[in-house]
């Protein structure tokens, strides 16, 4: 099918806070999309710089840009706000700092039409201030229905959990919203998108620029991050067990131990680290029903239990 036939309206949720000397770069790659259907809702979450007035300003020179001016809530709020306005039949984000290749949003509305799915992601691109660049998701393409394309997510870099690479249906979004006040807040909301899915498509184009700030979000410290990241993680499980879902369930049991294992190495925080370690030991035993794990790993995640190894130099 031609991607002419794909005549959808696709909104683009933009949320924007002080970032004044990257909007211009992110405004500018989605006005210029080959794809022109767009409904481009720019969120302005209370900068206290000029974000908000050059925002403006593209508005005044395209008229498919909607500017919503809101005190300062955070990134979820930012986008729930854009999501409750947006009026397109599919959703796209872009985060105010990261930019996207003029024809993302073609291939995956024509990807979207082709292969009549409900979730279309592309590849992402890490790019550093200093113009280093990495392809930092998996080369192979992939066509999952929508609990697959959960443990594709979980086990492997390619869908992944943030909300930004993916081209969604926007009616997947009804009674769904990103949870105020957290960080990590995509690894509490994408697999309750992918979970009512029944395909989605994974394109490697690595159409996504995802910029490296070391004052972004994630740049703040492993410590700090880590307890959202596991309550994400633990309300993921709960959600798994009550519908049932043995395989997902586990696949989540499996990651979360293993973020455990990743905050005890990477942080000197002594009381966070001995916190991190006795959830991790009560969670892991010879009698731990891990019936879906392969038995090398299963053993290995016992082994750890008693045996910390793998902590990073830097962090001793």
């Amino acid at each position: 099918m031609s991607v002419r036939r794909f005549e959808k309206t696709i909104s683009v949720i933009i949320p924007i806070y002080n970032i004044k000397d990257y909007i211009d770069r992110c405004l500018n790659s989605v006005i210029n999309q080959s794809y022109t259907n767009l409904e481009i809702i720019a969120v302005d979450d209370g900068s206290t710089d000029e974000s908000g007035e050059i925002t403006e300003e593209f508005a005044r020179k395209d008229s498919r840009i909607k500017v919503i001016h809101r005190e300062n809530g955070g990134l979820s709020e930012a986008r729930n706000a854009g999501i409750n306005v947006a009026t397109g039949e599919y959703i796209f984000f872009v985060d105010g700092d990261d930019w996207i290749d003029r024809h993302t949003l073609e291939t995956l509305a024509r990807i979207a039409a082709v292969h009549d799915a409900d979730v279309v992601a592309c590849g992402i691109r890490k790019v550093w201030e200093d113009g280093t660049e990495e392809v930092w998701t998996s080369e192979a393409p992939g066509i999952w229905d929508g609990k697959e394309s959960i443990v594709q997510m979980m086990r492997y870099v390619n869908v992944c959990s943030v909300a930004w690479n993916k081209l969604y249906r926007a009616d997947l979004w009804k009674g769904l919203s990103f949870p105020d006040g957290c960080l990590h807040e995509d690894e509490f909301t994408t697999y309750k998108v992918l979970y009512k899915c029944k395909k989605v498509v994974y394109l490697p184009d690595a159409f996504y620029n995802y910029f490296q700030r070391d004052t972004g979000i994630m740049g703040e410290d492993v410590a700090m991050r880590g307890d959202d990241q596991l309550g994400a993680l633990r309300e993921r499980m709960s959600f798994f067990k009550d519908r049932g879902e043995k395989k997902l369930y586990d696949t989540s049991l499996l990651q979360y131990l293993e973020y455990l294992k990743y905050l005890y190495r990477e942080t000197n925080d002594e009381y966070k680290r001995k916190t991190w370690s006795n959830e991790y030991n009560s969670m892991v035993s010879f009698g731990t029903n891990f019936s879906r794990i392969p038995i090398k790993k299963r053993l290995a995640l016992i082994i750890w239990k008693y045996f910390k190894y793998g902590q990073r130099p830097d962090r001793k």
